[in-house]
């Protein structure tokens, strides 16, 4: 079950759309573009490709449960 899931969520993100899971959160793809960089082992410069990576964004719920210290706070 897991693995189709996770298939069927990275062929959407590939294909460019976005995935929202209700009340746990969206994933988006978002473009990088190139930049300049260092090499940590040598301190050489270079130039990073630009690459699709993915943003997600916690939903109401789940950010809710993970800071739950934090929403109690702000209720009072």
């Amino acid at each position: 079950m897991s693995r189709l899931f996770l298939e069927t969520v990275s062929d959407c993100l590939m294909y460019g759309h976005h995935v929202t899971i209700q009340r746990f959160g969206s994933f988006r793809p978002w473009e990088q573009t190139s930049r300049p960089v260092r090499n940590p082992r040598t301190g050489e410069p270079c130039m990073l490709e630009p690459r699709t990576s993915v943003k997600f964004n916690p939903g109401k719920t789940l950010f809710e449960k993970m800071n739950a210290d934090l929403v109690d706070k702000q209720q009072e």
